[in-house]
């Protein structure tokens, strides 16, 4: 498919396939550390995703991850994720070179075309709030900021032991759990669908995922803990964290997985823990108790559909 632009600038754009991955984790790197070095001064060789995640992105979502190429040769890269009825897209990442040229805007339609032919009717992205240019990009294509999330961490280098109350799930057990999971992220938001999130954890070999039953052996709540997904860092990502919003011990789920995640991060590495999670009173005051500093804010904008998960017990990140 070929785009004109306002610079007479001809690209095309395709799906990305594995051989692309070296390219764009090269493209990748150069975008972020140009965006650190104009917002910062700082110059720095930034580091790159593991080569897993591009792997893992691509078995998830075959059609979903895209490339434009100028003259043949790989400019930029965006990523689409369908979790059930809510689709967002990101990171959208273009060389500085190309950028202004009308590459990023047909990204985000082709990305916003591929979620809607999904079925997702709430359609997204995660950004930060800070940033006026990339609040101003997404306003100009009519996204509409939703709500504010918080980027949080906490140094995890003294930690206290399992509590027992959870269990770390096997590969081999992860399609008999994937209907637990898409049930319990439903109840979250109507036909939010989190399984293959879930899925692509496991057979992606991205972490681990960790399952809490209550009294009656019932999985009322799951955690998501990625090894290092960029080089050289010692901060681990916490991709999900969800509870049954209608279960009475919800609270205690929260903590559980909460210490069991931070548990399970060390064993694998990580000093730090991160993520970003919508804001809520009650999941505010459970993180400042657990530790856990502001260090920054994001914005959720939406384009399709209205956002609003039920619940305060779950942390659920579109920052790709």
């Amino acid at each position: 498919m070929m785009f004109g632009s306002k610079k007479r600038t001809d690209f095309t754009i395709r799906t990305m396939v594995r051989e692309d991955i070296p390219d764009v984790r090269e493209l990748a790197r150069a975008v972020w550390a140009d965006q650190l070095f104009k917002e910062t001064g700082i110059d720095i060789e930034y580091p790159a995703r593991e080569m897993k995640v591009y792997g893992a992105y691509i078995d998830n979502e075959p059609d979903g991850n895209l490339v434009a190429e100028v003259e043949g040769r790989i400019v930029a890269a965006s990523y689409a994720h369908t979790w059930g009825s809510v689709g967002w897209i990101g990171p959208i990442e273009v060389v500085a070179r190309w950028q202004g040229n009308g590459i990023g805007t047909a990204l985000l339609r082709r990305s916003d075309a591929y979620l809607g032919s999904r079925g997702c009717t709430v359609i997204g992205v995660e950004t930060m709030s800070d940033s006026d240019k990339n609040v101003a990009f997404y306003d100009s294509l009519d996204f509409s900021i939703s709500s504010p999330t918080f980027v949080y961490e906490k140094v995890i280098g003294k930690v206290t032991e399992l509590s027992g109350m959870t269990e770390e799930l096997p590969v081999d057990k992860c399609e008999e759990f994937l209907p637990m999971f898409s049930s319990m992220t439903d109840s979250i938001f109507p036909g939010m669908d989190l399984s293959k999130e879930f899925r692509m954890t496991m057979l992606g070999g991205l972490g681990k995922v960790l399952v809490y039953r209550d009294i009656d052996d019932i999985v009322i709540g799951a955690s998501i803990v990625h090894e290092r997904t960029v080089e050289g860092l010692s901060s681990h990502l916490m991709r999900a964290l969800v509870v049954d919003p209608g279960s009475e011990s919800r609270e205690r789920a929260f903590s559980v997985l909460i210490n069991d995640s931070e548990v399970v991060a060390r064993e694998m590495g990580a000093k730090k823990m991160f993520f970003t999670s919508s804001v809520s009173a009650l999941s505010v005051i459970a993180l400042a108790d657990r530790g856990y500093k502001v260090i920054g804010n994001n914005v959720k904008m939406l384009r399709t559909g209205e956002y609003h998960e039920k619940g305060d017990f779950q942390i659920i990140s579109w920052a790709g």
